[in-house]
């Protein structure tokens, strides 16, 4: 269960955690050091990333005002969290499968991307 931060009403947290979660932390520099550390990376590769901090904001502020708007009752307040706790566990899933083809053990699957 995720605690509301001190202060707010029970949908008002909801509304915020969701916003928090939908937002990308990618920024210029991380992707300037992915450029000058990683050969196999290219602004091409990275385009999607180069565009996506304003789409983000744009989308989390949708979440945000949608939640407000719509989840009024507990029962939508907690289909909200569901929705965003499903998000999460998919995302967490890729990562954890990025994870264990690229850092360890290292076992790229058949077909997939191999860095040189």
């Amino acid at each position: 269960m995720v605690s509301r931060p001190p202060g707010t009403q029970h949908s008002e947290a909801h509304s915020m955690i969701l916003a928090m979660c939908m937002e990308m932390p990618a920024g210029k520099p991380s992707m300037a050091g992915m450029l000058a550390n990683y050969p196999f990376v290219t602004r091409e590769t990275l385009s999607y990333f180069e565009k996506r901090p304003p789409q983000a904001e744009r989308d989390a502020d949708f979440a945000l005002n949608y939640v407000k708007q719509h989840a009024k009752t507990p029962e939508q307040q907690q289909l909200v969290l569901a929705a965003l706790e499903f998000k999460c566990s998919v995302l967490w899933s890729m990562l954890d499968a990025l994870s264990h083809a690229y850092v360890s053990p290292g076992q790229v699957p058949p077909g997939a991307f191999v860095p040189a």
